[in-house]
């Protein structure tokens, strides 16, 4: 599959819709993309690097239902206040120590998940690896 490596940290958009060929998010793909507050992943990606939304400027992310892998420290939730976090997935993905973190007090990695088994899965993670985010079916 294809890998997106980088966006270019210093453009000025606000929105940014991930090619749909993309299936892998590199490590530090979107590190300090401060500007953006949206980014659309497209609906065939599998992995998420290490730290790849780490310090962006999005509030809401949706992850497609494909999603099997997060890297560590791949969301935080910082200066930008709580990060929104949709799962699509029928299946839990594999995480890493810290793949959901807060950066300040006060903010939370807030994931929304579709069902109670890929919340039971994701809570059994998160506490294997000292993850406190909050997990809530919708």
């Amino acid at each position: 599959g294809t890998k997106l490596i980088m966006y270019p940290v210093g453009k000025s958009n606000k929105r940014y819709t991930v090619p749909s060929k993309v299936s892998s998010i590199g490590d530090y793909a979107f590190y300090c993309a401060y500007k953006l507050n949206k980014i659309t992943l497209p609906k065939k990606l599998k992995t998420i690097g290490n730290s790849s939304f780490f310090a962006t400027g999005a509030t809401k992310i949706t992850l497609p239902a494909s999603v099997t892998k997060i890297g560590r420290r791949a969301f935080c939730a910082g200066d930008v206040g709580d990060l929104k976090i949709t799962m699509l997935c029928k299946k839990a993905p594999k995480i890493s120590k810290q793949s959901f973190i807060n950066v300040s007090d006060g903010s939370d990695c807030i994931i929304y998940v579709k069902s109670k088994s890929v919340k039971s899965d994701l809570q059994k993670q998160f506490k294997s690896k000292n993850i406190e985010s909050k997990i809530i079916v919708k």
